[in-house]
C-alpha cells in the first residue's frame, strides 16, 4: 500500500448478482476507494479512487454491473475538520464507466441538516430504496429512473 497506513479494509462486502465478482471498499492514508475482486482468479481492480469519503458498496441483486457507494460524513484524521456530504447515494458499475448520483435532487450540502438521505437498500426485484429524514421511505426504478415517495 505504498507505505500508507491501511484505516479501514472494507464497510460492506458485496457479491455481484452472477456472484462472479466482490465489491468492496476502504481506505488507505488519506484516499478512499471502491475496488472489485474476480472471484474465480480472485484479480483485484481498483474502479476508483475518492479524496472524500465514499462507503457503503451495494451490489444490485438483478444487474451483475451495477452497484451504489454512499458518501458518508468524515473526520479529517490531521485537521479534525468534521466533513458532511452534498449527495449521499451514488451509482455505480464495476466497470467504472458510470459515476453519477442516484437521485440529483436529493442535494443534502450544509444547509439541510435533519433531511439527509440515509440507509439505502436494494430490494430483491432491484428496486433501490432509502430513506429521507423527516420525509419517509423512496423506491427508484433502476429502468426508467422513476423515484415514487411510498411511506411517509
Amino acid at each position: 500500500m505504498g507505505g500508507r497506513q491501511v484505516r479501514r479494509l472494507g464497510t460492506h462486502l458485496t457479491f455481484t448478482a452472477d456472484v462472479k465478482g466482490l465489491v468492496f471498499d476502504g481506505k488507505v492514508g488519506n484516499v478512499w476507494y471502491v475496488a472489485v475482486v474476480d472471484v474465480e482468479t480472485r484479480a483485484f481492480r481498483l474502479i476508483k479512487e475518492f479524496s472524500r469519503h465514499y462507503n457503503h458498496a451495494q451490489c444490485s441483486p438483478v444487474d451483475p454491473d451495477l452497484f451504489t457507494i454512499s458518501q458518508d460524513h468524515w473526520k479529517d484524521p490531521y485537521t479534525g475538520k468534521q466533513n458532511g456530504y452534498d449527495l449521499r447515494i451514488w451509482l455505480m458499475t464495476t466497470d467504472g464507466e458510470r459515476f453519477e448520483p442516484a437521485d440529483p435532487t436529493a442535494y443534502h450540502g450544509p444547509t439541510k441538516q435533519g433531511n439527509e438521505v440515509s440507509h439505502e437498500w436494494w430490494a430483491q426485484d432491484g428496486t433501490l430504496c432509502w430513506i429521507r429524514y423527516q420525509q419517509g421511505c423512496y423506491e427508484m426504478d433502476q429502468n426508467s429512473g422513476k423515484i415514487t415517495h411510498v411511506w411517509k
